[in-house]
């Protein structure tokens, strides 16, 4: 596998990952009110970065050849809260 058919996968296996947690249209919630400073809110978007600084490590390591062939992105768990929970948070 070359380099970019590797961080293609790196991609698209975190897109899976982020959606088989959330949908697009409830991401984009989430998205929309980051400004509220509310805990839940803040929590999910926080799960929602390290996902994405993991994606950028990995990429990182594929590029320096130090990349260890892990895919699996299982580590980051699920959202801290609910979407509804974090709707109702909103208000």
């Amino acid at each position: 596998m070359t380099n970019q058919e590797k961080i293609e996968k790196l991609d698209s296996d975190r897109i899976a990952y982020i959606q088989s947690k959330i949908s697009v249209k409830d991401y984009l919630t989430l998205k929309r009110n980051i400004h509220e400073d509310l805990p839940k809110l803040n929590a999910c978007w926080y799960w929602y970065v390290q996902v994405w600084l993991d994606f950028k490590e990995r990429r990182e390591a594929v590029l320096t050849g130090s990349f260890n062939d892990d895919y699996d992105y299982s580590n980051h768990g699920q959202l801290p809260y609910t979407v509804a929970e974090v709707l109702t948070e909103i208000g």
